[in-house]
């Protein structure tokens, strides 16, 4: 959750907000595509020697996973490798057994998710696994309907930055939802799942936060953190599973 300070300069000064978000990160981008890049060469080669199990963190932001290799378009900390997630990625085909993503996928265009999960295909060895975490458009939509008790607590914490909002409107909430926090696609399971399929990932299963048959990818979700009430992560996010076929040639 951001501070008070910053919701308040996004309630008071909108236009002073997105600006000053904008520089942010457009610095954040000048330092990781620079001195994190060149920081992130040394990295690789120290990861890949010292783990014989090698996890790929993507777009970590500051909710860094001990064990893994931690990476972000935007670097924020120290340890934290640049990768720019829709692109090329700088590691050799069947490179890691595991690769996690939560709350990234939504961030970017549907062009550049597509590139993201293939790229993932690419450098899984053959049996590894995706994980994915991103909020649901069906979950959000059906918000619309009657809320348990938890939902109404949920969508009034999203109301609090927009002071527009009517008695708690559920349509004020989805348009914030769509369009606030650097929002660009939107999955849906459907969606999600087929865009996975469609690079070439198998067993695709959908799991609850927190929760995987494979030990390795169980209780790795943080982004419930960012939330005055962890539970509120349950109500919006989706996580898939998918794994990369034995057979696969990256």
């Amino acid at each position: 959750m951001a501070p008070s300070s910053l919701t308040s300069l996004r309630i008071r000064h909108p236009v002073l907000h997105v600006t000053s978000r904008r520089l942010a990160y457009a610095l954040l981008g000048l330092y990781g595509a620079t001195v994190a890049r060149a920081y992130s060469t040394m990295m690789w080669p120290v990861y890949r020697r010292t783990h014989r199990i090698r996890r790929l963190h993507l777009g970590c932001s500051e909710l860094l996973r001990p064990g893994w290799f931690n990476t972000d378009k935007y670097p924020r900390r120290i340890g934290v490798a640049y990768c720019d997630a829709t692109g090329r990625y700088p590691f050799e085909n069947d490179a890691f057994n595991y690769i996690f993503t939560e709350h990234m996928i939504e961030h970017v265009p549907y062009a550049g998710g597509k590139s993201l999960v293939r790229e993932c295909l690419r450098v899984l060895k053959p049996g590894g696994k995706l994980r994915i975490s991103t909020p649901d458009l069906g979950r959000i939509l059906a918000l619309r309907h009657p809320m348990t008790q938890l939902e109404k607590e949920y969508v009034q914490f999203a109301l609090g930055t927009i002071p527009e909002a009517v008695d708690g409107q559920i349509s004020f909430f989805i348009n914030q939802f769509m369009r606030a926090w650097g929002h660009t696609f939107i999955y849906d399971l459907e969606t999600l799942s087929g865009l996975m399929r469609s690079a070439g990932f198998i067993d695709i299963t959908e799991r609850r936060p927190g929760e995987s048959d494979d030990p390795e990818l169980a209780g790795i979700e943080r982004h419930g953190e960012t939330f005055p009430n962890p539970e509120f992560n349950l109500i919006e996010s989706m996580v898939l599973e998918g794994t990369k076929p034995d057979d696969c040639k990256s």
